[in-house]
This record gives structure tokens, C-alpha cells and sequence, in this order.
């Protein structure tokens, strides 16, 4: 239980605001965001990331794990690089590999590879512009695997014609899918999300997810005929029965299976239009030690607010969530948020249960 109370919005702090060079995002990255892509271009299973640490730094990561019907080791290579933040291009100022490699072999070939990526994803976002939910080309759905803006273009790495999908709630290059002639996503987004220190290693500790997310385990059955309450919470009312217990104000468990929050998120008049982007984007990243499953993420757009569902690994423990955000807005701008988490298991065991809560809680 301890680690589904990481999930628990409770504030939306502005920090210092960051973006590659050569182009303005919609919405400015934080320092601590990152991006993971799942790069079929090689042989082998891998996955590249890129880290934000402001203006001028930015890390990238190669992974690949252990194939052993093949006979290939562990690959883990980081580069720290440096740029000129007041160029309109990717100049590299600087760079460090910040990790053990073996000279003449093919460590040297994936080094060349990541700075030529690091290139090339930077000047095809900064030609893509304007990547914005105004661009009449710039497609939204229920599906946010679904959802940006398409463009097709030559891409030799790639293997000649792809479509590249630009979506705003990506940061860095908002990059979220290559896909080839086939149909065939060959570069896609794996996860991303924001570290909460320079404590957390998420970023370093990823190895991958979605083969993770297949769990067999029997969850426990739930009491369905109990009787329900209604607790106010600031603008919040939240309908649960008597299965739940409310350990704080605004904090209710359901044993050692599941917990619901409810918060409210401040307005923010300055962000305008955008501001629901921003808020969307937040609660859709991952957090410490756990990863969001990006093409499992659902967003539904209600009359006056959202309902995000997603499935959430956490690499520490081996266990899977699944994650809901009912999202409503109030007159002044702000949010009122409901947030039901469970564990995988739980929720399988008990669909309609946990489904029909937050469809209650939605309307």
C-alpha cells in the first residue's frame, strides 16, 4: 500500500521551464523530464532515452537487456551532452559518456548512432512546427496513442518513407511514434516522465516494461453489496460504500488492494488554453521507481473535465497498478481530482466493482 500513495497528486509546483534548441513546445519541459522509445531499427530488443537537465545539459541512454537464445550481454550507455542553448540548431558545446563501454566493438558504433539520433529527432521537430492541438492537421481521440500530428517524411535510419506522430504531451521533442510503410511502429514511446530529485534514479534503473505488464495472480474478492457513503472534500464528493476506510480527510483504502484520493488543482489564468494540456500531461508521467505503460493510456474528454486510465509499473517491487484520474473542472479554472489506484491483480478480480466507482464519481 505504501507504494500506491506515490500516485497521490496533491499540488502542481511551476518550476523553471526548458526546451531544445531551435524550436518553442507548446509546453515548455521541467528539468527532470525524459522519454523512453523502444528502437526496433536494431536487431536486438532496445530503448533509448533522453533526460532534460535544463537548457544546456541533456542525457541520452541506450538499453538493451540480456538476449540470451542469442548470446548478447547487457548493453547500458549514457552520454551527457552539452548544448549552446541560444543557437537555432543542435550545437554540441560538450560531452561525457558517463558509463562503462568496451573500445573497437560495437559500443563505439551505438555511441556514433546516439549522437546522430540526438541530431536528427532535434532538427525534424524543430522543421515539424507548429506541433499544437490549434493545427488544424493535429488530430485528438479517446486514444492517446492515436492522437498528434502525423507527417511523413524520408528517413534512411528508418528505412526510407515514415510518418512521424508529434503530440504536445510528449516533452523533449514531443516525439511519439515513426511508424514504416507497413504500418510498423518502429521507433515508439515507451514511457516518459519527471524525476522527483537528483535522488531519483528512474531514469538510470529502466529496463523496459511492457512484458511486465501480464500478471496471473488471483485478486481478492470484494464485498459488492455494502452500503455506500457520500464524503465532501473541499469541492469534491466522493460516493464509496462501506468497503473503504478513510484514513485521512481526503484519503480512503480499500485494505491493502487499493486507494482513492481526492485533491483539487489550482487555476493557472496566465497558461490559458494550454493549461489543460499541462495538467493532462503531468498526471500521465510516470513518477519514482514507477513507469506508465504510454500506449495502454486512455484519455476520455467529458463536457467539464477528463477520465485518464493507464497501467503503471513499478520495476522495485515487480507489481502493476491500474491507474484512474477522474478530472472535473470547477467555475474559477481549477480541477477537482479523484484518483483511484489498485493493484492489477485486484482490479482483473473485481472489474465491474472498481469500474462502476468511477463512473459514479465521474458524472
Amino acid at each position: 500500500m505504501k507504494k500506491l500513495l506515490s500516485f497521490i497528486i496533491s499540488t502542481f509546483i511551476f518550476l523553471p521551464l526548458f526546451a531544445l534548441p531551435g524550436f518553442t513546445p507548446y509546453l515548455s519541459d521541467n528539468s527532470g523530464d525524459y522519454v523512453f522509445y523502444r528502437d526496433d531499427s536494431f536487431e536486438r530488443e532496445s530503448y533509448l532515452g533522453f533526460l532534460t537537465y535544463d537548457n544546456e545539459t541533456y542525457q541520452v541512454r541506450y538499453y538493451a537487456p540480456i538476449d540470451k537464445k542469442n548470446f548478447l550481454p547487457e548493453k547500458n550507455i549514457s552520454i551527457l551532452f552539452t548544448v549552446n542553448p541560444d543557437k537555432n540548431f543542435l550545437e554540441l558545446t560538450g560531452e561525457k559518456i558517463i558509463s562503462a563501454i568496451t573500445p573497437n566493438s560495437e559500443d563505439v558504433d551505438i555511441i556514433n548512432y546516439m549522437h546522430d539520433i540526438f541530431y536528427e529527432l532535434n532538427s525534424r521537430r524543430c522543421k515539424a512546427d507548429p506541433v499544437s492541438p490549434e493545427n488544424e492537421d493535429y488530430k485528438t481521440s479517446k486514444s492517446f496513442w492515436e492522437n498528434g500530428l502525423s507527417l511523413n517524411q524520408d528517413f534512411a535510419q528508418f528505412g526510407g518513407r515514415v510518418s512521424l506522430i508529434y503530440d504536445v504531451m510528449v516533452p523533449l521533442f514531443n516525439l511519439k511514434r515513426i511508424i514504416d510503410a507497413e504500418g510498423n511502429d518502429i521507433f515508439s514511446i515507451v514511457t516518459f516522465g519527471t524525476l522527483a530529485s537528483s535522488l531519483d534514479s528512474s531514469f538510470d534503473d529502466f529496463k523496459g516494461i511492457t512484458s511486465k505488464l501480464i500478471k496471473k495472480e488471483k485478486g481478492a474478492a470484494i464485498n459488492r453489496k455494502a452500503n455506500s457513503t457520500e464524503y465532501t472534500f473541499s469541492n469534491n464528493k466522493i460516493r464509496l460504500d462501506e468497503n473503504w476506510s478513510q484514513t485521512m480527510e481526503n484519503l480512503w483504502l480499500l485494505g491493502d488492494s487499493a486507494l482513492i484520493s481526492a485533491n483539487e488543482i489550482p487555476s493557472y489564468e496566465s497558461m490559458g488554453d494550454r493549461y489543460d494540456y499541462f495538467v493532462l500531461r503531468r498526471l500521465i508521467m510516470s513518477s519514482q521507481d514507477s513507469y506508465v505503460e504510454v500506449p495502454g493510456i486512455l484519455i476520455k474528454t467529458e463536457k467539464d473535465g477528463y477520465t485518464i486510465t493507464s497501467n503503471i509499473y513499478q520495476h522495485k517491487t515487480d507489481n502493476v497498478v491500474k491507474n484512474f484520474k477522474v478530472l472535473r473542472k470547477n467555475g474559477n479554472g481549477s480541477f477537482n481530482l479523484m484518483l483511484l489506484t489498485a493493484f492489477q491483480k485486484d482490479y482483473i478480480a473485481n472489474k465491474k466493482y472498481f469500474d462502476e466507482i468511477v463512473l459514479k464519481n465521474s458524472r
